[in-house]
């Protein structure tokens, strides 16, 4: 089994501010959470209210990325409209420990698979109903995490 681990922005950023925004790991390889979240003017904090999609960016900068079309962009705006107040907020997570040498595409590639079977995003089409990658195990740092069961082809939660 191969073991990485995430850390993640500990803010997030509104998806409309990407060309300001300040958020950790924007300019490097990873990837990102996008949610459909409302701001609280007063107490000043986030609250995400669905998680929508999950994404990975590995020949570009995260912030390339997330400025491209995309084909989740029409769910991602229907759901942005079903949430009252919300609007689309993103984290970014880099790989900050693994037991492999190289970072790989296929790499990349299984770790989102991975991230999009165990959280299930609204706007997400591939890897939903099945993992059948490499058995991978996802330490997120700075993320909420369940428990899987110990035989799961991979283990991970983004929430």
């Amino acid at each position: 089994m191969i073991k990485v681990t995430i850390t993640w922005s500990k803010e997030t950023s509104r998806l409309s501010n990407i060309a300001l925004s300040t958020l950790d790991y924007l300019d490097q390889k990873g990837f990102y959470a996008i949610y459909a979240s409302v701001y609280n003017k007063e107490t000043k904090k986030v609250t995400h209210k669905k998680l929508l999609y999950i994404g990975q960016s590995f020949e570009q900068k995260i912030r390339d990325r997330l400025k491209q079309p995309h084909g989740a962009d029409d769910c991602m705006k229907k759901e942005k409209k079903n949430e009252p107040n919300s609007d689309l907020w993103f984290r970014t997570g880099i790989i900050t420990k693994k037991d492999q040498e190289r970072e790989t595409q296929q790499l990349f590639n299984d770790i989102e698979c991975c991230m999009i079977y165990t959280s299930k995003p609204k706007c997400n089409t591939l890897c939903m109903e099945s993992y059948e990658e490499k058995k991978i195990e996802i330490t997120h740092v700075n993320a909420h995490a369940r428990a899987h069961a110990d035989d799961a082809p991979c283990r991970s939660d983004v929430t």
